[in-house]
């Protein structure tokens, strides 16, 4: 992930700050590293060059850092947001956040997509979605240059979703599609 020429990569419990020369970027995080308290699942860059990184795989969660690697106040009463676990995220160009984590069900684990303001709450705009193929989980989140929001699971399954969280079909295997409501 790149910003104003700096390159972002995140592995293990940490996110660095790489310069376009291949420095490290000690300014970022004041050593040029983030340490979070559990491993990263995610990584994306707002519009606005703020960091939000998803983490956590056993119990989810999702945090927003500013370009200078502190956090931000403003995002979920400044801590982190708690979610689905192993939360993938991808932030729209108005700077809105998507989450794609999975749960449980009774037929086995099923990919989960929501989107939150840039403040961490629930956007109310856009409904709640579960794929319920009961057999995977969230591989990845994109969006998309048309503002779409593409969900591709572990099981194969690829969900689109509109701006406005309409649900616009699969890609390749078959899946349903169940939207559980705005809030």
């Amino acid at each position: 992930y790149a910003v104003d020429g700096r390159q972002y990569v995140a592995g293990a419990r940490k996110v660095v700050a790489v310069k376009g020369n291949g420095a490290i970027d000690t300014a970022f995080a004041a050593t040029g590293a983030l340490t979070l308290p559990s491993d990263i699942t995610d990584l994306a860059v707002a519009p606005d060059g703020d960091i939000v990184v998803g983490f956590g795989p056993a119990s989810g969660r999702v945090r927003r850092y500013h370009a200078q690697g502190t956090p931000d106040a403003g995002f979920a009463g400044g801590s982190a947001l708690a979610v689905d676990p192993a939360p993938e995220v991808a932030v729209t160009p108005t700077g809105r956040i998507v989450v794609a984590g999975s749960m449980a069900m009774p037929c086995g684990r099923t990919t989960l997509v929501r989107r939150f303001l840039g403040s961490g709450a629930v956007a109310t705009d856009w409904a709640m979605h579960l794929v319920a193929d009961c057999n995977g989980e969230a591989g990845d989140v994109v969006v998309t240059s048309t503002r779409e929001v593409v969900v591709g699971g572990t099981a194969g399954a690829l969900r689109r979703y509109g701006d406005d969280g309409s649900s616009l079909g699969a890609f390749g295997a078959a899946a349903r599609h169940v939207a559980l409501g705005t809030d």
